[in-house]
């Protein structure tokens, strides 16, 4: 077996016990693994939206104390925010990609990036989740006037996604992906205003604004395993998300492990020739065995011209499907807030190799689900 090498983005998540990913990459029957870094968001798609976001569906986004309809991701985020806070979720800063916030103002001026990475204080989670300015406030008992900090918390609307350090993984023997996460990052939509002589007025800029990264629960085999229940009473939050245009790009990955590549060559294959290996349409309906090599096969019409003739002549072009041709992989993931653990859990539920399909003279461009294989 070859050597696993590539390990140097481990070291710069130093919350990332080794024990997590040694089980993992050490594994014999894992051919193949990756590092994926995606921002999922957490707001319903609407029909302006561009095609980088990916679709979400609410199982269970209500909470019983509060009536006030939640439309996105609001309220996973108030309990995510709410357990940084208090320190049961401990929080991590990395060098340029958090920020001192303590210069940020309501109009989102003054971003700076951090150069120091480690586990940040209550008080330090606090100065990255809201703002601070200076007031004069006159003290009526000493008869004098004081400068105060006053702090300014940011609307929870404003914070729409959430960011996921993930191990992509490929378990040859069960011919299934994997996916482990290791931290996650809450993403708050930043604006900054720069005003333009030209046109007289204030530009708005927007960028994403990262707080801090939040380590996740230690692998277990068990654990990744069973899923939770949305009946539980302990699950107050869930959702399922399907990658759209921000699936992962298995070619543009740098691999951690890589046995047997192209990685998806295996998965194919298997897809193509072990009739056990259990797989379903778009329609959630099993794919017969007999059909898969149709599948398999792209198929192309040809009119020839005959330049003496003048006639036309139909060839039907058969070539087979491969590797490249399938350069994303759609992730399904149930996502649930675990009130007792105080924990977000995501699990791999549903994966698919897609094509990217051009019809009408290379006019228009669609993505397009070759199967989809269920996780048990």
């Amino acid at each position: 077996m070859k050597k696993v090498c590539c390990l140097l983005f481990f070291a710069l998540l130093p919350i990332l016990a080794e024990a997590q990913y040694e089980r993992i990459l050490n594994n014999p029957d894992v051919i193949w693994a990756a590092e994926i870094d995606v921002k999922y968001y957490l707001r319903p798609p609407l029909p302006s939206d561009s095609a980088e976001q990916n679709d979400i569906i609410f199982w269970k986004n209500y909470d019983p104390k509060n009536r006030t309809p939640y439309e996105g991701s609001e309220m996973l985020m108030e309990k995510i925010l709410a357990a940084a806070r208090s320190g049961e979720w401990p929080a991590w800063q990395f060098a340029g990609e958090s920020v001192d916030v303590k210069s940020l103002d309501p109009f989102g001026e003054g971003l700076q990036l951090a150069d120091t990475v480690g586990q940040l204080s209550l008080d330090g989670v606090a100065r990255t989740l809201d703002s601070y300015g200076l007031c004069v406030a006159f003290n009526a008992e000493t008869g004098e006037d004081e400068v105060k900090e006053t702090p300014h918390t940011w609307d929870i609307t404003t914070w729409y996604a959430i960011r996921a350090k993930q191990l992509l993984y490929f378990d040859e023997n069960k011919g299934d992906f994997e996916l482990l996460t290791f931290a996650i990052a809450p993403v708050r939509l930043f604006k900054r205003y720069e005003y333009d002589r030209k046109i007289g007025e204030n530009k708005v800029y927007l960028s994403d604004f990262i707080p801090f990264w939040l380590k996740m629960p230690n692998f277990s085999k068990k654990k990744s395993r069973k899923q939770p229940s949305v009946d539980d009473s302990n699950i107050s939050w869930a959702a399922q998300i399907k990658t759209l245009d921000n699936s992962p790009r298995l070619e543009s990955l740098r691999p951690l492990k890589n046995l047997k590549p192209p990685v998806m060559q295996v998965l194919l294959d298997r897809f193509r020739t072990d009739a056990k290996f259990k797989v379903y349409d778009t329609a959630g309906e099993p794919i017969p065995f007999e059909t898969r090599y149709d599948m398999l096969l792209s198929i192309d019409t040809l009119i020839m011209i005959n330049a003496e003739t003048y006639e036309e002549k139909i060839e039907v072009e058969k070539n087979e499907l491969r590797a490249e041709d399938f350069p994303h992989l759609r992730l399904i993931q149930n996502w649930y807030w675990d009130d007792r653990q105080r924990r977000l859990v995501i699990h791999l539920q549903e994966f698919a190799p897609v094509i990217t399909e051009i019809r009408s003279l290379g006019y228009f461009r669609y993505d397009r689900p070759l199967f989809y294989r269920r996780k048990k």
